[in-house]
């Protein structure tokens, strides 16, 4: 990214030192400077760098190129260059400017390069750059700019380059871009942006290359970038999106390279890409995409490298790829994929690296990569793969490197190379760099099974003498190498050991679940149910791998699902129930109450789920504390309080939960205080009552009172009656 950033200090130093080789100082310099005469040009280099320097020195007026560098320059005062009309380069980079004047810069119009970086300029006044027609090269970054707007860069009809990263910036005004219709690059990167606006932009006609990462985009309006059609390299990585939309890069026809990785992307809009038929590179790591389906990336017929490494992609549908006939590369390692689909790579016929280590892939079908003819290095390592099938690897005729380490394999089929005849190399082990770190020690590569069903391996082993496999299994050959491992040792064939994960499970109706059968050695795999052997349908996946899949699941799916694993010596079987349930529903739900004190509290609560749920009550965010006397749950899941008291009111929760999911229902207790009378009869206080001031009341109808209690001001106090500190008796109501 940063390649293109151009050597400032570095040229300008080299063109003085240059200067200085070869031209002695002339005689009218300002004091304290350096001053040299370029070879073949009329004027004068001026360096007056790291001399800390308040003011500016008055110039002669040949000077072509100033260099005031590194000095404490505090502001640009009007018409700072009045006498050097035809100066071409200004260099002020590492000041502490604050102010630039708006006519600071007035009559330059042969200035080419203007360098302000580093120092502490907070805003553009309007109409600083009105005179600099000629300005190719504007450097702003690493001050403290806040905003732009459509005066702050009149006037710059050549600019070619303008730099303004390491800013503040949050508002650009639509148009502020306008006048520079040749920008061929603009930097914006490190700023505090939260949204491209429509006409942002406007008016960038030439504009290259755009770089808007590191700021906090969460938005992009469809029109963003409605006009810039030349526009080949885009970053906005490092923001804080989460969708690309189907409008959102329609008008960047002439697009190649596309930057938006480090962002919160869930979701690619099919057909986000179709317009982009020049895109060659698209880089989204490091986002939460779950999905590639076929519309994602439609229409990228020129795209080469395609990067998704480092997001949460779960599935990919077949046929995702079908347009992407030019691509070399692409990167999925460190996903959550667990099948690849038989035809999920169709299309990728020139494609030469595949990644997709460090998923949770178990079952990769057969002829899954049939059409990628070209493909020369697949990364399968850090997987989940239990075997390497015949179909496996079927149509990788290019393929030479094969990474496999830190897989569960056990069996390699018979045959299982025979479609890869430049196969070279199999990273099958654990690699060197890593075994010498503590906790890859133990570890081992695969968990190969050295029987009879292992003759095939070994004698393809033999004629690749550089790689390494070791035996794991059986005990008495762990570790050894298969390669020297003898005839008669590898003729003994052993009896399979079969499970299956889960042994039970419950899912709820319209679901999706996973029977998954694995064993050694060298086990084929059927399902049956009812006695009868289950095969693919609608709603029924069964794999070579062992996995039985299962969608929309039914009622009448339940039931007991056996797994037979046969190999040349025998055969075993597992068995795994299957529940379909559902979440908890109310069949009597709590409702809010109001109780006087001394009360029953009966809060009714029942529900039906399969399997049962658990009923839990809560006050507010804590568990109800229930014992046997006062506080107690009936088995149906009622609360129940006796002798209810003033602490027993506020919001209670009936929470019923079991593995499928969770109600609950919330409601309010309101409880009474009560009060003794004269007659030793009990009444519930009135908001009214409750809210009288404490203190000795005349009840003899003369109206008067002792006491604080006499007036009726509020003195913002609780001082609310309390029966039990109070001498004061309630009346009987009339």
């Amino acid at each position: 990214m940063f390649k293109i950033l151009p050597l400032l200090a570095s040229s300008a130093l080299f063109l003085l030192c240059v200067s200085a080789q070869t031209k002695q100082k002339p005689k009218k310099c300002p004091q304290s400077c350096q001053c040299f005469k370029p070879t073949g040009v009329k004027g004068l280099d001026v360096d007056c760098s790291n001399k800390k320097l308040t003011d500016l020195p008055t110039l002669p007026k040949n000077t072509i190129t100033l260099v005031m560098a590194g000095n404490q320059l505090l502001q640009m005062l009007p018409r700072s260059f009045t006498r050097t009309k035809k100066i071409q380069n200004i260099y002020l980079y590492r000041n502490r400017i604050r102010r630039v004047h708006w006519e600071a810069f007035s009559g330059l119009k042969t200035l080419q390069i203007l360098s302000l970086f580093s120092n502490e300029i907070t805003e553009i006044n309007n109409g600083t750059f009105k005179d600099l027609s000629s300005v190719k090269r504007i450097y702003l970054y690493q001050n403290q700019i806040r905003s732009l707007n459509k005066q702050s860069f009149v006037g710059l009809s050549s600019i070619q380059f303008l730099s303004l990263r390491n800013n503040k910036i949050d508002y650009i005004e639509p148009g502020t871009f306008a006048p520079m219709s040749r920008l061929d690059s603009l930097f914006l990167f490190r700023n505090n942006l939260t949204k491209l606006t429509n006409g942002m932009f406007e008016g960038l006609t030439s504009l290259r290359i755009l770089i808007i990462g590191f700021n906090r985009i969460s938005e992009i309006e469809n029109e963003a970038f409605k006009g810039l059609s030349r526009l080949r390299e885009l970053y906005l990585d490092n923001n804080k999106l989460e969708r690309v939309s189907s409008r959102m890069f329609a008008d960047l026809i002439s697009l190649q390279k596309l930057h938006i990785y480090n962002n919160a992307i869930k979701t690619i809009d099919p057909g986000s890409f179709f317009r982009l038929q020049e895109l060659s590179f698209i880089s989204a790591y490091n986002n939460e995409l779950k999905l590639i389906t076929r519309g994602t990336f439609a229409g990228l017929r020129s795209l080469r490298i395609l990067q998704l490494q480092v997001n949460r992609i779960e599935h990919i549908d077949s046929r995702s790829f079908v347009d992407l006939r030019e691509l070399r590369t692409i990167y999925l390692y460190q996903n959550k994929i667990s099948l690849i689909l038989k035809d999920a790579f169709l299309g990728l016929e020139n494609l030469v690296d595949l990644h997709l280590g460090f998923n949770m892939i178990s079952e990769i079908e057969d002829n899954a990569f049939h059409e990628l003819t070209r493909l020369t290095t697949l990364y399968l390592d850090s997987n989940r793969l239990t075997r390497i099938s015949k179909g496996t690897l079927a149509g990788l005729n290019s393929l030479l490197d094969l990474y496999l380490y830190f897989n569960k394999i056990s069996y390699i089929a018979n045959n299982a190379f025979i479609e890869n005849p430049l196969l070279r190399y199999i990273a099958w082990d654990v690699p060197v760099a890593l075994r010498a770190q503590e906790k890859y020690r133990n570890v081992t590569g695969n968990l190969l099974f050295c029987d009879c069903h292992a003759m095939y391996f070994k004698r393809w082993l033999s004629r690749h003498p550089a790689i390494g496999v070791y035996c794991y299994e059986p005990q008495h050959l762990q570790d050894t190498p298969i390669k020297t491992l003898t005839k008669e040792e590898l003729d003994k064939c052993y009896d399979p050991r079969v499970d299956v994960t889960p042994a039970s499970t419950t899912v709820k109706e319209g679901s999706q679940v996973s029977l998954h059968c694995t064993g050694t050695p060298a086990v084929g795999f059927l399902w049956y149910r009812n006695g009868s052997k289950m095969i693919n349908g609608e709603n029924t996946h069964v794999s070579s791998f062992g996995t039985l899949l299962l969608s929309n699941v039914k009622p009448w799916d339940e039931g007991m699902y056996v797994c037979a694993a046969k190999n040349k010596k025998s055969f075993a079987i597992a068995t795994v129930s299957l529940n379909v349930g559902h979440k908890p529903y109310f069949l009597s739900s709590p409702q809010s109450i109001e109780v006087s004190e001394g009360s029953k509290i009966i809060l009714p609560c029942s529900v039906v789920s399969d399997p049962p749920s658990r009923i839990l009550w809560k006050k507010y965010e804590d568990e109800v504390a229930l014992n046997d006397e006062r506080v107690f749950q009936t088995f149906e899941g009622t609360l129940v309080i006796i002798d209810s008291i003033l602490s027993d009111e506020g919001v209670y929760s009936c929470v019923a939960e079991n593995e499928l999911g969770f109600i609950s229902k919330e409601v309010q207790v309101i409880v009474r205080q009560v009060t003794k009378e004269k007659t030793g009869v009990q009444k519930c206080q009135t908001d009214e009552q409750t809210k009288r001031p404490t203190g000795d009341i005349d009840v003899s109808g003369s109206g008067s009172g002792s006491g604080s209690g006499g007036s009726d001001d509020d003195d913002g106090d609780d001082d609310g009656y309390n029966e039990a500190s109070s001498s004061v008796t309630a009346l009987p109501t009339q």
